[in-house]
């Protein structure tokens, strides 16, 4: 058995050094980022101080349904914070008149290329609205049942045309599929209830 911590939306790898400095069992992981801004590079590489993300696998593309190219739009606040593949996003101050060229990958084809069923297998998910296209593919091909734990932000209240009900309905059929399912957040009381269980096995009811 194989353990994965795979990091979607990695931004400057800050999921991944929480990770690295608060799981329990974080040296037994093999780590991976997606993300397909190579202008946050810089942080992943060997040169940079942050040690935990040298032993990571940086994968500088989208998690999306296809794997080819597909249109990114940048985010104009400090540090690009929000950029997304949808129109209609509400916050971070999109630029849709500029959009680059990004790669991409069905990361449901990479799960079952990659990932076996007796493996472990942790995704974070903070992927500025793309979780309901690339959740729904992983829930239709099955792939789903190969994560473990699903670390999520969803973002229905920030695109035209999706709901916090939305976020909740799909949270709960991913979760009838036997997932454990944790909001992700790196501040407040999302983040003191994911070290809760990364260092205790404590979590409020899923």
């Amino acid at each position: 058995m194989k353990k994965y911590w795979i990091d979607c939306g990695a931004h400057q790898g800050q999921a991944t050094l929480l990770f690295d400095q608060f799981h329990s069992e974080a040296s037994e992981f093999e780590m991976h980022g997606f993300e397909p801004n190579t202008v946050f590079n810089r942080f992943w590489e060997k040169d940079s101080p942050y040690l935990a993300l040298h032993a990571a696998n940086l994968h500088n593309a989208a998690v999306w349904t296809h794997t080819g190219d597909v249109d990114m739009y940048l985010s104009t606040v400090t540090g690009q914070l929000g950029s997304t593949l949808l129109h209609g996003k509400k916050t971070a101050k999109i630029d849709y008149k500029c959009p680059i060229k990004v790669p991409c990958i069905d990361f449901s084809k990479w799960l079952k290329e990659h990932v076996k069923k007796e493996d472990k297998v942790l995704v974070k998910m903070n992927i500025e609205g793309s979780e309901y296209a690339v959740l729904g593919r992983m829930i239709m091909e099955g792939t789903i049942k190969l994560v473990d734990e699903l670390y999520i932000s969803t973002h229905g209240k920030k695109i035209d045309g999706f709901s916090k009900q939305q976020d909740q309905r799909l949270l709960k059929k991913v979760r009838s599929y036997g997932v454990k399912v944790i909001p992700w957040g790196i501040r407040g009381e999302e983040f003191r209830n994911i070290l809760r269980w990364w260092l205790c096995g404590s979590l409020p009811k899923n």
